[in-house]
């Protein structure tokens, strides 16, 4: 019997169980989720307490390039308690995901968690984590992983890892002149990803913002004037409105953290000058434990 994703996700949301194992028990069970967890308490891979059920809401993001740097993945790791978050058995688990995940190149969490863990054929990553659950005593949940690949050619990642390990943030920028390898270029991104950490952007400028967002906001907007005033003067208020949210939800249009007197495209474009080339951003990640 074939089981769709979503009736495997369902599974998985409710058990905490790995993709490989809520599929099988699925498979076993024509489908039914009710049978598939008695199934997997009966294969004892989930426990009759449901440790695997507890909440799961500390832990840790990590961020990791590949050998080449030319990709970059977030992973979000999740525990029970602050306390095991900083426990060594849990940290060092959360690296040899990361080593894993450099090596074998995961683009999704699902394929993450179907791998051979490290090259042993006898588990896979979804059994490692079974494995780290028995031994440390508290539910782990691979939560989320994102793989960035460059968007431009010239181009360097930088990565930021703020607050002990509860939120990253990745960078893509590029010189659109010249070497992006220089020691003061990445000191530049370095510095928008921690402005990225601080002000959490949605977009890089005013036109990536989809136009059904804006439009659903000039609703709302328009809702909240007096029905009264004349159209005009409603058009002004409206215009108003949305250019100070884009100003807020787009990463160029902010004032920046270290100097809150010029907003991030003029803190680029001061340094690009001294740089002797414009450095744009094509792209940056923000991920926050429990988002």
């Amino acid at each position: 019997m074939s089981v769709n994703a979503a009736t495997v996700k369902e599974l998985r949301d409710k058990t905490n169980i790995g993709f490989m194992d809520c599929k099988e028990a699925l498979k076993q069970t024509n489908g039914n989720i009710d049978e598939a967890v008695i199934y997997l308490r009966k294969k004892g891979i989930m426990k009759a307490d449901a440790r695997a059920g507890r909440a799961a809401k500390e832990g840790r993001i990590e961020i990791a390039l590949n050998h080449n740097k030319d990709a970059a993945y977030i992973i979000e790791v999740n525990c029970e308690t602050d306390f095991v978050a900083r426990n060594e058995k849990f940290v060092d688990f959360v690296t040899q995901i990361k080593n894993h995940i450099i090596k074998n190149d995961p683009s999704s969490l699902d394929e993450l968690l179907s791998q051979n863990f490290n090259g042993d054929s006898t588990q896979t990553v979804s059994d490692a984590v079974k494995s780290q659950i028995a031994t440390i005593g508290e539910n782990i949940v691979l939560k989320k992983l994102i793989k960035v690949s460059p968007i431009e050619p010239n181009s360097l990642f930088q990565i930021y890892i703020h607050a002990g390990s509860k939120l990253g943030v990745i960078v893509e920028g590029y010189a659109k002149e010249g070497s992006i390898d220089n020691d003061l270029i990445k000191g530049l991104l370095k510095d928008v990803a921690m402005h990225i950490a601080a002000s959490s952007p949605q977009y890089i400028r005013p036109d990536n913002v989809p136009d059904d967002l804006i439009e659903k906001e000039k609703d709302i907007f328009s809702s909240q004037i007096d029905p009264k005033k004349p159209d005009n003067i409603k058009e002004k208020i409206i215009a108003g409105k949305v250019a100070k949210m884009l100003n807020t939800i787009c990463l160029l249009k902010q004032p920046y953290v270290k100097n809150p007197d010029i907003t991030i495209e003029e803190h680029l474009t001061n340094e690009s000058s001294s740089l002797g080339t414009p450095i744009e951003i094509s792209q940056f990640h923000r991920m926050q434990l429990g988002d």
